[in-house]
């Protein structure tokens, strides 16, 4: 398995314990998306082409109206004054990340899945050189139980026909289990196939 992986795994497990044992009433679920999305962008950006930058998260396509958790940009690309909105002609991917994954009743979760995926599908249909994928630090994945939900599997037919999905650990077990351990690996040849394809 990738080091990588590994690492980000025990970055965000140790900030989840260290916020978990805060006395606080208020949830951290906000926070530690906004974590995991920081450790993504600092651990990406080591391994793509040195032409592109990884954005800061909450970033927007001018003429969007969609928030992207992160965007690949040309480097020397700069943003619309007073926004974290980038030139179409300067993204090369977005991304969607999740920290446990997209839920919702059986009935609802293809619905939900479908809302990500139309995300990415407005953006795609105008400029078809923009590129997409969806990553969860943890899914419900391989359930033990005859009849419960394997959320993973959901994500990839409805997102994954069309974009990458990737996920870096099974929220059940809170490890990385043997047919998730290169997904990191994956989600950045996903993403550098892309770039070098330009």
């Amino acid at each position: 398995m990738d080091n990588t992986q590994q690492t980000i795994f025990e970055l965000i497990q140790k900030k989840r314990d260290e916020l978990d044992k805060k006395d606080n009433t208020v949830s951290w679920k906000k926070f530690i998306g906004d974590y995991f999305g920081r450790v993504v962008k600092c651990f990406l950006g080591k391994e793509i082409p040195k032409n592109y930058q990884v954005t800061e998260p909450n970033a927007y396509i001018t003429g969007f109206p969609v928030e992207y958790d992160l965007l690949i940009i040309n480097m020397d690309s700069e943003p619309e004054s007073y926004t974290q909105s980038f030139d179409p002609k300067d993204v090369h991917l977005g991304m969607e990340l999740k920290m446990n994954g997209i839920y919702g009743s059986r009935k609802d979760l293809e619905k939900n899945n479908q809302k990500v995926k139309n995300t990415f599908d407005i953006v795609k249909k105008e400029h078809s050189h923009i590129n997409f994928v969806y990553l969860t630090f943890s899914e419900v994945t391989n359930p033990k139980r005859a009849g419960s939900i394997d959320y993973l599997k959901i994500n990839k037919d409805v997102i994954g026909k069309d974009y990458g999905v990737y996920c870096l650990s099974d929220s059940r077990r809170e490890a990385i289990t043997p047919d998730l351990e290169n997904q990191w690996v994956d989600f950045v040849q996903k993403v550098n196939r892309h770039l070098v394809s330009k």
